[in-house]
């Protein structure tokens, strides 16, 4: 598909988001500084209890959607996108009798090896230090992973967390989280191809950046691919969420997944968009604003119909008529397996995707030697010499995330 073709719609000037919200009638709440209670109460069977329960899925799916309502149970902390569990294994996960000076090692390479995702759900290193130390005459890797999830309980009670919700994107690492945790429960997040590919789509032309159509295309096809064929490798015991009724049925659904990782239902999963308002409006920096604003303005409002099929709206028009086309050419065979039905209207349409499909390949075996072989002294060595500041900050963010409250 040429998508030089493609006419780049300018991005409009926005209304303000909030109207009258004023954080002014909340004093107390402090979404982003919030500590963690009630760490001295934190016991050792509490850790080697935690459910773990992963998020499978691609970007565009509401899995940071699913993950935030599922944190407005007490009982759940939730993380995105890191990848500590595996990279810090190769240096970690061999010790057998862990020192002070061990756990203060982890908790800067923590840090430093971050994807750059902890903001805002990580505590910061005192809280992690805090709680590896505590329980540091009996630690082993799973235990240290299992009170790694738990710093990322901003706000929280910790003596309540049951179970920790983490979303991964990486198909090509899942095997790792689930041999590191075979026990563990998947939420297998899918949402109709046709809507995911057009809906990356649309953000690239709204944030006006390069149209990749074949790379959402087989990105989507080749991750649950790889799931489907994990969960059965595995044995997993995995529940597969369907998007569309998520935000349809979403009681029904919120139920269902509460059940099926053993939370009690709470209509407090509802309730994520107040909590996402006063995270937006404690925002300063206005880089860091707009990111958020791009990514997930959708989270300040209820759960909408409105983006579920989207594309259908739009199939008058040739671009994305052949979008679409393209998309369930590439996706069929999986998509039916996922109980997805070809639209009536389909013809088969195919690109010339075979240089994407090679950098997508291409980019996993890379992946593969960089977690797998590459030494991790190199890795530290890249990662100090990238994010210099990180060396001696509290928690991980990226240069233009920096405020001066953090």
């Amino acid at each position: 598909m040429n998508s030089s073709v493609v006419e780049y719609i300018p991005i409009k000037k926005k209304a303000s988001l909030f109207g009258e919200f004023s954080l002014d009638a909340y004093p107390n709440f402090n979404p982003i500084v919030d500590k963690p209670k009630n760490l001295e109460k934190v016991t050792l069977e509490q850790i080697d209890n935690l459910q773990i329960a992963f998020i499978a899925t691609t970007g565009r799916s509401a899995s940071t959607l699913l993950g935030i309502m599922l944190m407005m149970s007490e009982q759940v902390i939730f993380t995105s996108e890191e990848i500590f569990p595996i990279i810090l294994k190769q240096k970690y996960g061999k010790i057998r009798r862990w020192t002070e000076q061990d756990v203060k090692n982890y908790c800067d390479d923590f840090v430093l090896m971050s994807e750059g995702k902890l903001y805002p759900l990580f505590c910061g290193k005192s809280i992690l230090y805090e709680l590896l130390i505590k329980f540091k005459e009996h630690l082993n890797y799973e235990r240290v992973i299992r009170i790694s999830y738990l710093s990322f309980g901003v706000g929280k009670d910790l003596s309540k967390i049951t179970t920790i919700v983490d979303k991964q994107l990486r198909y090509y690492l899942f095997h790792r989280y689930l041999s590191l945790f075979p026990n563990s429960k998947v939420l297998l997040l899918v949402r109709d191809p046709r809507d995911n590919v057009y809906s990356k789509y649309h953000r690239a032309i709204r944030k006006a950046i390069e149209l990749k159509p074949c790379l959402y295309i087989y990105t989507w096809k080749f991750a649950f691919e790889k799931y489907l064929k994990l969960l059965q490798q595995y044995k997993c015991d995995y529940l597969i969420v369907n998007y569309e009724r998520l935000i349809n049925d979403s009681q029904k659904i919120m139920q269902d997944i509460s059940a099926f990782i053993s939370v009690p239902y709470t209509e407090k999963y509802f309730e994520y968009p107040t909590i996402i308002r006063y995270f937006f409006e404690s925002i300063k920096h206005p880089k860091l604003k707009e990111h958020f604003m791009i990514t997930h303005k959708s989270l300040t409002q209820p759960i909408s119909p409105q983006k579920v099929n989207e594309w259908k709206n739009y199939m008058n028009d040739k671009t994305i008529t052949h979008l679409v086309n393209i998309t369930w050419t590439g996706t069929q065979s999986i998509a039916e397996r996922l109980k997805y039905q070809k639209h009536s209207d389909f013809q088969p349409t195919f690109a010339g995707c075979l240089k994407i499909i090679l950098k997508i390949k291409i980019s996993v075996i890379f992946s593969y030697l960089y977690f797998n072989l590459f030494p991790f002294c190199l890795k530290k060595i890249i990662k100090t010499k990238k994010y210099p500041y990180r060396r001696n900050s509290e928690t991980a963010y990226d240069k233009f995330l920096k405020q001066g409250y953090l």
